[in-house]
């Protein structure tokens, strides 16, 4: 996804974003939606394709936490990268659960460093498609023992291999 594609829903009181910083978005082909309660949230990310949600966890007229769990736990609005942003720093527990933020920025946020922490979490949130076949062969390791099998085809973001072994997801292989 390209960073000129984006449409960020910022979750904030203040209005995170100034005049001249949506101007500065919206140079780079970033679109700023804004809301203030969470019914407006829950109605943006239902009727348009929002790219990623941030959230100023310091912004108490909505529970970030909450929203955010409870959107990674719909089918619909879990791919949604969440971040939070705030000028306090973020409980551990929040940080390292299953249905917490993406990414945590501190405040306050200079443009460009957020932008680059954006395109970062989007790549990594994003696959390219375009794939290329490939007819050679893998030669790995799993369980300690070699194994081979034919490679299927390549992308950016790696190798698909072709194999009748039972290998558990996410198991790693050398």
């Amino acid at each position: 996804m390209s960073i000129g594609s984006v449409k960020l829903l910022m979750v904030d009181e203040k209005r995170m974003t100034t005049d001249l910083d949506n101007a500065g978005y919206k140079k780079l082909g970033i679109t700023v939606k804004t809301a203030t309660s969470f019914e407006a949230v829950d109605r943006l990310v239902k009727e348009e394709t929002i790219d990623v949600i941030v959230f100023n966890y310091d912004f108490k007229d909505i529970d970030s936490v909450q929203t955010c769990a409870l959107f990674k736990s719909r089918n619909e609005t879990a791919d949604i990268p969440i971040i939070f942003t705030s000028v306090q720093s973020l409980p551990k527990k929040i940080l390292k659960s299953h249905l917490g933020p993406d990414l945590f920025v501190e405040q306050p946020v200079p443009r460009s460093f957020f932008i680059e922490k954006v395109k970062t979490l989007l790549d990594e949130k994003t696959r390219d498609t375009s794939r290329v076949d490939h007819g050679g062969m893998a030669i790995f390791d799993w369980a300690g023992q070699p194994a081979e099998c034919e490679i299927q085809d390549l992308s950016q973001s790696g190798i698909l291999l072709n194999t009748n072994l039972d290998i558990p997801n996410g198991e790693t292989v050398s």
